[in-house]
């Protein structure tokens, strides 16, 4: 698909609610679900917002793959970051505007220390505490996308703002807002929602037992 055409497609209703962020050049950390359509809605954010627009992906082990999936997305503007220069990045680029998304409704790994419980959908559940740390670390707004679909194809964006001064917030706070929007907009429509990413293979009892 064509940036123009994802443009069409996928609409930004309220961008204005970070054009003080912008103003200010205060990068933003951007937490959302594997939810609808997101892999257009990334298409689309690279062109329509003032921030500039990156997102933390895991190299593909097949270097012509991840060659072409790094180009295809290149062509929106939106730069990839492999995991392993997640903080040299944003060391770099926390006073420049930079918008940075996270996906952030997977499950950590079984001998991951960086995690946080919460409830989600009834369930202790095991949730990737690195969006909330990394804005913590540096001062990064925390900003959540909500994504909803208009019609077969076509999707609009909203923006919430989460919590501009991180630092200020509770150990836990940010890392439950997030995984609560998500939770709120899966049980309004859970059909747009990837279930088959095995969210809940870390059980809270068989973590406990490990540490």
């Amino acid at each position: 698909m064509s940036n123009k055409e994802a443009l069409k497609r996928c609409k930004a209703i309220n961008p204005e609610v970070l054009d003080e962020l912008h103003k200010k050049k205060k990068s933003i950390v951007l937490a959302f679900g594997h939810y609808n359509n997101w892999e257009m809605v990334a298409m689309a954010l690279g062109s329509s917002l003032k921030h500039k627009t990156s997102a933390i992906y895991k190299p593909l082990s097949n270097n012509f793959f991840d060659k072409k999936f790094r180009e295809t997305r290149g062509k929106s503007s939106l730069q990839l970051v492999p995991k392993r220069e997640t903080k040299t990045f944003l060391e770099e680029k926390k006073d420049k505007a930079y918008l940075v998304g996270f996906g952030c409704d997977q499950c950590p790994k079984r001998n991951k220390t960086n995690l946080f419980w919460t409830k989600f959908l009834n369930q202790d559940t095991a949730v990737m505490f690195g969006t909330e740390k990394y804005a913590v670390d540096y001062d990064y707004a925390v900003v959540f996308l909500y994504i909803t679909r208009r019609k077969r194809g076509y999707y609009d964006v909203e923006l919430k703002i989460i919590e501009e001064n991180p630092r200020e917030s509770k150990y836990g706070s940010i890392t439950k807002q997030h995984t609560k929007l998500l939770e709120d907009q899966i049980i309004q429509n859970p059909q747009y929602w990837l279930w088959s990413h095995k969210r809940w293979k870390l059980q809270k009892q068989d973590h406990e037992i490990c540490h």
